[in-house]
């Protein structure tokens, strides 16, 4: 199950966006401000990969996906913001 996970290219992003929706979940269901959904997303996926001894290389090929959308330059919104 692990390798199949690990061979697909967009592993790391699917598991990024769901878990942070998964984080704001929580936080909406507790309402304690102290749980910010990017620091336990972040905490959350650690434990994980650590648990399932999946590579960070292998997480970060999928989950690069992401910085396309949220860099500094022409992303997701067409315009820079610098």
């Amino acid at each position: 199950m692990k390798e199949i996970l690990m061979s697909s290219e967009h592993f790391g992003f699917g598991l990024s966006i769901f878990i942070y929706l998964l984080a704001i979940q929580i936080k909406l269901r507790l309402k304690w401000d102290f749980l910010n959904p990017l620091l336990v997303s972040t905490i959350i996926i650690v434990g994980i990969l650590l648990v399932t001894e999946i590579p960070y290389a292998k997480y970060k090929q999928g989950a690069g996906l992401l910085s396309y959308f949220f860099d500094t330059g022409y992303g997701l919104f067409g315009y820079s913001p610098l």
